[in-house]
């Protein structure tokens, strides 16, 4: 995970966005885009020969690339692939428009605000080509392109427009700016802007009203918060003239509206930038609609009437909204200067020429709140919101409130360089994307869940308090986490942070102590300063600091034991699918640990410390309930209510070939055989009808009553028919089970059409079938389905554990007898071997990352093969694929690709140097063994395994005898994975510690001081007398101690007292032990 993905998570955490009403507030540009309609004049060109004013006609339009001025436009283009990078897009338009050839402006490419399928780009045009001459003020020219990349086969429609009608991205939602063509995103680029459009033409024929504005605002202010992540953003809104109005309406009717509350309860903050709260002169506004339009009253013109001064309309929307205000930062701007009025000239034209008036005047822009922040504008209504560089005062002052607002949101400052550093290490999984893709609650289910006894003393409890959830598969134990974490969220808590975690054994990300713990630190540190301050020893050596599972433990304890939140609430889902098919031992040195931090915040020695509140869900296994034994559990399991909700639902859902009496039917038969059942058997028996081509109530009846309800039993039916399928699907559901992340369709098409003789991507084309959501739904809909990002996994975790226990996949009729992990690595590495990556292909990570988007399987491969093995036992059936992949030059390519790092810049990318830099044990137990008679290993290979491997790796080498005991020693105890246990079992004694081994000890600060401990201890090494000076130089008292009575032939002189001093702290030990021993040292 990259910073900037990271910010993301930083931005749920402190809840910001900040959408304007006028795109030009952002950009701080002048006229690029609108006049606007807070001028209350039409979007029409200003004439070229008036300076300081605005000439109108009433048949003129924005401001066009008209071949008489072909000057700097700009255009939004949407509707882009999301795997085309801004060459993608430049090389298709100029297809279209050759000139672009030479194109001379900034484009900048970001992810649509309200879809997650597509990209929009801005095009900042210094010259107007012909092409875009034609687009008018209003038109979206949509333009039908031949597909680049994975999309080469198909047709893509892009739309061009220069009215930014809707809501338009200004900045990625991680904060990167692509062109500097705005002035927020450039200072904020941990803040996701927006702006929104709307038609503005005086001179329009339509009927929109402010109603219609309004709706259709919060309507796509609910579009693009759709997400659990964006729905809990705080929002800064920045509006100008009417876009104030506008922002205020929709306020009314997030009030107005439950469904919509939750925008209201977002706004944070207000900028206002001369605001007609009062109303603002309209007479000659309305006057020239009226000669406009023919005297016929026009929705423009009751629009006016209702911002007339003194307005009842206006009245009423400052009564509806008057007990809001508390909690909210208003910031209002007014403005100084008088404004030119329009009047109509002798040419017939509209133009701003007439007298100098107060638009909107200093009473009508404030709303006189207790403390609303009143400022004044030294410029005219037009010109308000008009920045001409970022170093102007009123721009200024802007950022200045609005960095007050963020650090008034996240009650902190942002984090230190170091921290994001920190962050950045961490790489934690993406647990709000993982959560988009589990379903919401039926309305009306779990809700009885709130007032059980065992949930409300959780949450009500002043000290530490947990709650472990029971529940069979299938009952619907991730659901309630989500509802449970979206009840927490909505309740406003005062002064607490929730984090939380899913586990799934579905995906590696999402499966391993060490990403869970990743995850929460990521989420405490983002969190809270005061939380940061206690990770500060952390920063120093952020990449080895994310290694080991201990030391994200410690630095959760710091973070938890540190804060001053009155509570964090800790939600960890699935606590079975953690670490499902490892030893344990892991996942209980977690839950033991979680047990004993809340028993340890029962201290009253320190009352002000956050209070631990700790939820779980997990099937009943053994060992989990053991490990969290002594905490309030509760046996969950669908209740009868909620499954008659589920049930209706679901059949809501069923195609429109099913009528309502079947539906009627379907929903009885359902309920029937549902009694005492889960939500898991009502979502597969309704997949099953969903399979009917002409339903029939005997036909739907059959399928019921055949659809067993032991989960076991229907399993095994449904896999029993997906044997009897083409080689096809059941490939697609080893791919599927076994993958180590769930695969997009495009991935798995590129995966199943790679066959073991493959040498190319061409190769694979006679192969390759389209796999869409429908293909996929129509042949293993009932066991597969795809998500809104287009990644296809299982329905449910159960159906894994019942392929895997019954090794139902071994035997499949393309394995031949293969293990199916090996089948997926003998892919990957056949794939990876292919000749479109031969070596020359750039290790840059802009190229890479274009190549990825073009061969969409390359990122699994490169990233995974490896992980399909687990034994060297495994090699002999991919020895020939293996050699190739793992020695120089062709490793290169895929290591970039898979972003692992040399540990040191010395690095040869010898196979063991590999193996070592990407953690691959069994390849370096290969490599290592008697059996390798294919690749020579050298000693400085073996003394980079032993320096940076991880621990499996160190004992790898350890075990294979290849380095002596003083070798082994010299470089184990510079290496930040190697801890107390190896240098007590797996170094060899007989050899001596120096003064440099002890040196590299004390620099290791993650274990250098439990494998000193460790090395004192033992009897069977000896210590110079340097190294002694070392030791009681900086050694703590207890290392001290060990050392000289394990060891009572070392002899404190003169040198070692004098090392002593140095140490202010334990120094007196070799003093005190002097007086009771006379013993020599060791030369």
């Amino acid at each position: 995970m990259t910073l900037s993905s990271l910010l993301l998570g930083i931005l749920v955490l402190l809840c910001c966005a900040i959408l304007a009403l006028q795109l030009w507030i952002i950009s701080g540009r002048t006229s690029t885009y609108q006049v606007p309609f807070a001028d209350a004049m039409p979007k029409i060109s200003p004439s070229s020969s008036q300076q300081g004013s605005s000439c109108y006609t009433s048949h003129s339009s924005p401001p066009t690339c008209a071949a008489s001025n072909p000057g700097p436009k700009c255009f939004r283009i949407t509707n882009i692939p999301l795997e085309w990078s801004k060459d993608d897009l430049l090389k298709s338009l100029r297809g279209i428009q050759p000139s672009l050839g030479n194109f001379d402006g900034p484009i900048s490419l970001y992810p649509s605000c309200c879809v997650t399928t597509s990209q929009t780009a801005l095009l900042n045009l210094k010259t107007c080509p012909e092409f875009f001459q034609g687009i008018g003020p209003d038109d979206n020219k949509h333009l039908e392109i031949q597909g680049r990349g994975q999309y080469l086969d198909e047709t893509v429609v892009l739309s061009v427009d220069s009215h930014f009608y809707d809501m338009t991205p200004l900045n990625k939602p991680e904060g990167e700016i692509v062109a500097e063509l705005d002035f927020l995103p450039q200072d904020f680029k941990n803040v996701r802007i927006m702006s929104y459009g709307y038609n503005s033409n005086l001179d329009s024929d339509s009927n929109n009203g402010l109603l219609d504005f309004r709706r259709h605002l919060v309507q796509q202010l609910e579009n693009a918060r759709s997400s659990e992540e964006a729905k809990n953003r705080h929002i800064i809104f920045v509006g100008h003239s009417l876009g104030g109005i506008l922002i205020l309406q929709a306020l009314i009717q997030s009030r107005s509206r439950s469904v919509h509350k939750p925008i209201l309860d977002s706004t944070h903050t207000i900028f206002f930038f001369g605001t007609p709260h009062q109303g603002l002169r309209t007479a000659e506004l309305e006057a020239m609609v009226e000669d406009l339009s023919g005297g016929v009253e026009t929705a423009r013109l009751r629009l006016l009437m209702q911002l007339r001064e003194n307005s009842e309309f206006l009245e009423t929307q400052r009564d509806a909204l008057a007990d809001i205000w508390p909690g909210r930062k208003i910031i209002s701007f007014y403005e100084v200067e008088k404004t030119h009025v329009v009047q109509k000239s002798t040419a017939q034209t509209y133009q701003r020429s007439g007298e100098l008036v107060e638009m909107v005047k200093k009473v009508s822009a404030q709303l006189y709140l207790p403390d609303e922040h009143r400022l004044p504008v030294e410029r005219n209504h037009t010109e308000l919101v008009k920045f001409p560089t970022r170093e102007d005062s009123t721009y200024q002052t802007v950022v200045y409130y609005i960095k007050q607002c963020l650090e008034e949101i996240s009650g902190e400052s942002q984090p230190s360089d170091s921290q994001k550093r920190l962050i950045e290490a961490l790489n934690a999984p993406k647990v709000d994307a993982f959560l988009r893709n589990v379903e919401n609650a039926a309305d009306g289910t779990f809700t009885w869940f709130l007032e059980e006894q065992a949930f409300r003393s959780w949450t009500t409890a002043k000290e530490p308090s947990s709650l472990l959830i029971i529940g069979a598969p299938g009952e619907g134990k991730t659901v309630l986490s989500k509802f449970l974490l979206q009840h927490l969220k909505k309740e406003k808590l005062k002064n607490v942070i929730i984090i939380y975690f899913f586990c799934s054994d579905r995906d590696e990300s999402f499966k391993t102590v060490n990403s869970l713990l990743r995850s929460l630190v990521t989420q405490l540190l983002c969190g809270s300063a005061q939380i940061r301050k206690f990770l500060e020893p952390y920063e120093k050596d952020t990449a080895k600091a994310v290694d080991s599972n201990d030391i994200l433990w410690e630095m959760f304890q710091a973070a938890v034991r540190g804060s001053r939140y009155n509570a964090i609430y800790c939600l960890l889902d699935g606590l079975d699918e953690l670490e499902k098919y490892s030893d344990g031992k892991e996942r209980a040195k977690l839950l033991t640990g979680l047990k004993e931090l809340l028993s340890d915040q029962t201290d009253p020695i320190s009352p002000q410390r956050s209070t631990l509140k700790f939820l779980g869900t997990s099937r009943q296994i053994p060992e989990i309930v053991y490990n969290l034994r002594g905490m309030t559990r509760f046996d969950h399991k669908a209740q009868p209510e909620d499954l008659k909700i589920f049930v209706d639902q679901k059949i809501s859902d069923l195609p429109e070939s099913f009528g309502n009496d079947h539906r009627e039917q379907a929903a009885r038969l359902l309920l029937d055989e549902a009694k005492g059942t889960f939500f898991l058997w009502v979502s597969i028996v309704v997949k099953r009808l969903e399979k009917i081509d002409f339903p029939t109530v005997a036909g739907l009846q059959k399928t019921i009553e055949e659809s067993s309800t032991d989960l076991d039993t229907l399993y095994d039916d449904i896999f029993r028919q997906i044997n009897q399928r083409s080689e096809y699907a059941q490939k697609l559901v080893v791919w599927v089970v076994y993958g180590k992340r769930p695969l997009t369709l495009r991935e798995l098409e590129a995966a199943l059409a790679t066959q073991m003789d493959s040498e190319n991507e061409e190769s694979t084309k006679d192969h390759k079938t389209a796999l869409t959501s429908k293909s996929l739904a129509s042949a293993l809909g009932v066991i597969l389905e795809s998500t809104a990002e287009g990644f296809v996994r299982l329905i449910h975790q159960s159906a894994k554990d019942f392929i895997i226990n019954r090794n139902l996949l071994v035997n499949s009729s393309f394995g031949t007898n293969i293990d199916p992990n090996v089948y997926i690595a003998k892919v990957c590495m056949t794939y990876l071997n292919f000749d479109d990556f031969k070596p020359g292909h750039s290790n840059d990570k802009q190229k890479i990352d274009a190549f990825k988007c073009s061969h969409p399987f390359l990122d699994y491969a490169a990233r995974h093969w490896y992980s399909h093995i687990r034994d060297k036992s495994e090699v002999e059936h991919c020895l020939d694929l293996l050699l190739q992949i793992i020695t120089p030059p062709s490793n290169h390519f895929w290591s970039a690709v898979a972003r692992i790092r040399p540990r040191d810049a010395n690095t040869r990318d010898h196979p063991l140097e590999v193996a070592t830099n990407a953690d691959i044990e069994w390849l370096a137990s290969y490599l290592l063994g008697t059996e390798n008679n294919h690749i020579e290993v050298a000693k400085n290979e073996l003394e980079y395994a032993m320096s940076f491997g991880s621990d499996s790796i160190t004992r790898a080498v350890a075990k294979s005898g290849k380095l002596g005991g003083g070798e082994l020693a010299k470089c184990a105890v510079s290496n930040r994975n190697v801890g107390k246990e190896f240098v007590e079992e797996g170094l060899p004694g007989g050899f001596t510690v120096t003064a440099s081994i002890v040196t590299k000890v004390l620099a290791n600060w993650v274990k250098g001081k439990e494998q000193l401990e460790a090395l004192v201890a033992r009897h069977d090494v000896e210590f110079t007398r340097e190294a002694v000076e070392k030791i009681a130089q900086f050694a703590n008292e207890n290392i001290m101690q060990s050392l000289l009575r394990t060891h009572p032939g070392v002899e404190v002189t003169k040198e070692i007292i004098k090392a002593a001093s140095a140490n202010r702290r334990y120094g007196d030990c070799p003093i005190r032990h002097r007086n009771n021993n006379g013993n020599s040292i060791q030369q």
